[in-house]
């Protein structure tokens, strides 16, 4: 969606898909997108591919999240689609202004969730999955956590402590690893035979 115009238009044909089965998908906002829908749709309409402007465009996508998010409080909708945005990030290629709107729409979307412990299960997949080497999936997470940490602050501060709990475990782990093998006759081999 943060591309509306490829694939001759879609962008439009998927906010009237999304409209037509707004009962469905969440009964709860099937008000709410019955109004903000055409508006969405309508700018579409007004502008081409070559007049319109992303950054506007995605804010206002941001805002409609926004606005489903708060309309569907109390329920599990945004944990199914915090997992769902979280495993279209992977299909997309870094950069791209697909992953850049996925990255801004998880953490908005996480931010709002209920269970907490649920909210760190997909941020600690987040941060496994990252390659950090690249500059724009580093600053993707750093993006997403800032602004998840706005609705969930305990929680991702907790989440980045464990994280680095396991972190420096694994690198002492790596470090007796190799320990090991460099000092074959240390306590350890004394150890094994016992």
């Amino acid at each position: 969606m943060s591309s509306p115009y490829k694939g001759e238009g879609r962008g439009i044909a998927m906010l009237n898909l999304l409209k037509t089965l707004s009962q469905s998908i969440a009964p709860s906002m099937a008000d709410m997108w019955e109004l903000e829908i055409p508006l969405l749709v309508k700018y579409l309409e007004e502008h081409t591919e070559f007049t319109w402007n992303q950054k506007t465009w995605e804010d206002k996508l941001i805002q409609f999240l926004r606005n489903s998010l708060k309309k569907t409080r109390g329920s599990n909708w945004s944990l199914r689609l915090s997992k769902e945005l979280n495993n279209q990030i992977e299909s997309f290629d870094s950069p791209s202004l697909e992953k850049g709107f996925l990255y801004r729409a998880l953490s908005f979307t996480l931010a709002t969730g209920l269970e907490a412990d649920k909210v760190e299960v997909l941020l600690l997949e987040l941060l496994y999955k990252t390659d950090y080497s690249n500059d724009f999936d580093r600053e993707g997470v750093i993006l997403c956590f800032g602004l998840c940490a706005r609705g969930q602050a305990k929680t991702v501060l907790g989440m980045l402590h464990d994280f680095e709990e396991r972190i420096q475990e694994s690198e002492q782990f790596w470090q007796i690893g190799a320990w090991q093998v460099r000092c074959p006759c240390s306590i350890f081999s004394s150890l094994e035979a016992s």
